[in-house]
């Protein structure tokens, strides 16, 4: 059995929030390969409840009662593209002395799969990589995620990689092990959630892409098409997370209101009794909130609703 360690690396920035953010991709990863007989190891470096963190960091963060909060940070020094920003540069996540200290104690593995974020957080990415690299010199390294999808030929320049994976890992991830076999979207295993130590929220998925194409959206270059999951499976696997004390549950969907089966999934969430507090951080189309849409989403338990409302004057949308 081929041992595999999967990282999400720091995030640089000005700011930073936890607004129910977990690396959804790779936990799609981390199911895929360990139900292809790999094992699996995760390495969240935004988990504020690692082990190693909370022995040697005193005075974290806390959450709020949706399970949102501020990342531990530091300052860093800017890059100089950055140096007239009069604003302090952070790196968010775990300290790197928590780093090496988890990477000195874990067996080496016999490839190292890291994801990406914003396509701006590259920084953190490649000083990731780099840490990494201090401790495991003769691993392959491959990036994934939305920058090395965006951004691939920027990715193999500057992240350190050894490979760079644009694209689904469902359909590429064959290429480099063997054991693991093409997937379609509508089939994946549930998000490996299982493998943090304690979750004050899970991430759900009912369909990928989006039925609009707007010219300032990444979605479109990052998905083919709007795809849907079955109603049940959804149900299911908001059941799972149920089981595993999961209190709070964030749809992850770019347009969420659009699929067509949305309406069928909350009817299953209050017909199972599925009395969780969801959260809907990616924002909705207001225009699909009619009555009876608003009524079903208070009666299935909606805790939050963001609008993705940016202005509603004519000229503006169009320029």
């Amino acid at each position: 059995m081929k041992k595999l360690l999967l990282v999400n690396p720091w995030i640089y920035d000005f700011k930073a929030f936890d607004f129910w953010m977990k690396p959804m991709g790779l936990l799609y990863v981390a199911s895929m390969l360990r139900n292809s007989g790999y094992e699996v190891t995760l390495l969240d470096c935004l988990d504020r409840y690692h082990p190693v963190l909370l022995k040697e960091v005193d005075n974290l963060p806390k959450v709020d009662k949706y399970g949102r909060g501020k990342f531990y940070a530091e300052e860093i020094e800017k890059p100089d593209l950055l140096k007239k920003v009069k604003r302090i540069f952070k790196r968010y996540g775990m300290p790197k002395a928590v780093l090496h200290e988890i990477l000195e104690n874990t067996e080496p593995p016999d490839a190292i799969l890291v994801t990406s974020m914003m396509t701006y957080w590259y920084l953190g990415v490649a000083d990731a990589i780099k840490t990494i690299k201090e401790h495991f010199p003769e691993i392959p390294v491959i990036l994934g995620g939305i920058y090395a999808t965006l951004c691939p030929d920027h990715a193999k320049k500057h992240s350190g990689a050894d490979i760079v994976m644009p694209g689904f890992a469902e359909r590429n991830l064959f290429s480099f092990f063997t054991k693991f076999k093409p997937l379609e979207f509508e089939k994946l295993p549930f998000p490996a959630f299982d493998l943090y130590s304690k979750l004050d929220y899970a991430c759900v998925l009912t369909a990928r892409g989006c039925p609009f194409k707007c010219s300032y959206c990444a979605v479109p270059k990052l998905c083919d098409g709007f795809i849907f999951r079955p109603p049940d499976s959804v149900l299911d696997e908001i059941e799972y997370y149920k089981s595993l004390g999961v209190n709070h549950i964030a749809f992850y969907d770019d347009a969420l209101l659009a699929n067509p089966n949305f309406s069928q999934i909350l009817d299953g969430i209050i017909q199972r009794g599925l009395k969780l507090s969801y959260h809907t951080p990616n924002g909705l189309h207001p225009r699909f909130i009619d009555q009876e849409m608003a009524y079903k989403l208070f009666e299935a338990g909606f805790s939050t609703l963001y609008l993705s409302l940016e202005t509603v004057d004519p000229k503006t949308q169009k320029m």
